[in-house]
């Protein structure tokens, strides 16, 4: 589809705060990021217009990047120990 903007409907009269909490929650442990919790507390502050605390999703977040780049080096390291470098044109 060119040309056409499609948005996601709105729950907010559909959805209370606990369900919506509920849903996010849910979303998050299915698609990787089950490590910090929404509360209907939290949906409540966000709908009032306050602004996310994203501290705990940054913290989590980067504490599964500095683990995935340190296996990843780990592995770049083992790989170029076990094998022997070639100089060119011998």
């Amino acid at each position: 589809m060119t040309g056409i903007d499609v948005f996601m409907p709105s729950f907010a009269d559909v959805l209370n705060n606990s369900a919506t909490a509920a849903l996010v929650n849910y979303v998050r442990r299915q698609f990787g990021n089950g490590s910090t919790n929404v509360t209907a507390e939290d949906v409540a502050h966000l709908r009032k217009g306050g602004a996310a605390n994203i501290t705990p999703l940054l913290v989590g977040t980067g504490a599964a990047a500095a683990v995935i780049i340190f296996v990843i080096a780990v592995i770049v390291y083992l790989f170029r120990r076990r094998r022997p470098h070639v100089a060119a044109g011998t």
